[in-house]
């Protein structure tokens, strides 16, 4: 049964070796590993760069399940963490733009004529 379902996943595969064949299981983590430390890139790690991926795909609108196929998890619980963060940014974002001041509390005037400032009337001129 084992063999069965990590044969299924090398048939998956949607990343392939430069030979062409699917990469085993964790070798392209391996693979990329090196790279990553070839580059010089020391504080980047393979499952940071998985999370980033997750998290701008939920930002990009997939659904759990998809987030939870991207990651290959059997439980949609870490698909709806990347959701739950996306959601909350977008809400935050769309209250960040609804913030308006209220007509009383923008600068005018009378707060620059307390900082000593002159202010221009209605005639342009100053006071």
């Amino acid at each position: 049964m084992l063999k069965a379902s990590l044969n299924l996943l090398a048939s998956l595969s949607i990343l392939a070796r430069p030979d062409g064949t699917p990469w085993k299981l964790n070798q392209f983590q391996k693979a990329a590993g090196k790279a990553i430390r070839a580059a010089g890139l020391e504080v980047i790690v393979w499952h940071g760069l998985r999370g980033a991926a997750a998290s701008w795909s939920a930002e990009g609108g997939a659904s759990e399940k998809a987030l939870q196929a991207l990651l290959g998890h059997t439980t949609s619980q870490m698909a709806q963490k990347y959701s739950r963060g996306a959601d909350q940014r977008r809400l935050a974002g769309q209250a960040v733009a609804a913030i308006t001041l209220p007509a009383g509390n923008t600068p005018g005037p009378s707060s620059a004529k307390r900082r000593g400032r002159k202010v221009p009337n209605a005639t342009g001129a100053t006071s």
